[in-house]
């Protein structure tokens, strides 16, 4: 299994049909995980995003951001936690709520196939993600 990031700069043709998703918390920095190496590939863009305002990784603020690169463009939707210390205290409960309305977002969007780490959503399980998110293809990456 590749980690989400390698599959993001692939030349694989079919990355431009999917829509990657990542995840970070409102009070961490740097980005950290899969975001972290996201933001490092893209030569610190998502942490302009953030110093500039435009994002701020509040609870289930989600930014689509097209990224050309090489001969096409790669879709990634941002995705924020709120804060790290309140991660524990919303609970599962409310991560399964806040899937339906990511959801909701990403069939707004078209998207069919999505590609995400294991670690996008902290203490979240595959199967959940799955039962949220009906009729669209999900891969799971490192």
């Amino acid at each position: 299994m590749h980690d989400l990031e390698d599959a993001f700069f692939s030349l694989d043709s079919a990355r431009q049909s999917k829509l990657f998703i990542t995840s970070f918390y409102e009070d961490e920095r740097p980005l950290q995980n899969t975001t972290g190496k996201l933001d490092w590939r893209l030569r610190g863009a998502l942490s302009k995003y953030i110093l500039s305002g435009w994002i701020t990784g509040t609870l289930e603020e989600t930014i689509y951001i097209p990224v050309k690169y090489h001969t096409g463009f790669c879709h990634l939707l941002l995705v924020g936690l709120g804060k790290r210390a309140h991660a524990n205290v919303a609970g599962v409960a409310h991560s399964i709520d806040g899937l339906k309305n990511i959801a909701n977002k990403i069939y707004k969007l078209k998207f069919e196939r999505v590609a995400l780490s294991q670690t996008c959503f902290p203490g979240v399980q595959e199967n959940q993600i799955k039962n949220s998110w009906k009729g669209m293809r999900i891969e799971f990456f490192l």
